[in-house]
């Protein structure tokens, strides 16, 4: 990955075992590069990649820790809040029966 030349090597010493060696080679600004941190910074990346034309963005919701699925879906619910129009309540494509 050219735009963050030490991810090669943390991934060399993550697969060797060496989990922190691989987690001092990337600094904050790395991971922040990577990955979507917080409300904000998630529907900032969304707008940024449909910006970009890309028309279904992928979300990978992952929580703090192993096993934070509340973390995880509170992503979702913040992503899916921004997309729903303001006249829609939440599930009222359900209750219509389309969707």
């Amino acid at each position: 990955m050219a735009s963050i030349p030490e991810i090669e090597d943390a991934a060399r010493l993550w697969a060797a075992g060496d989990r922190a060696g691989a987690l001092r080679l990337v600094g904050d600004d790395a991971v922040h590069r990577l990955c979507a941190i917080g409300d904000d910074a998630l529907l900032e990346r969304f707008d940024a990649l449909r910006a970009a034309g890309i028309d279904t963005p992928v979300l990978l919701p992952a929580g703090a820790e192993p096993g934070d699925f509340e973390g995880s879906l509170a992503s979702v619910e913040v992503l899916s809040a921004s997309l729903r129009p303001p006249s829609s309540p939440p599930g009222a494509d359900r209750e219509s029966g389309s969707g």
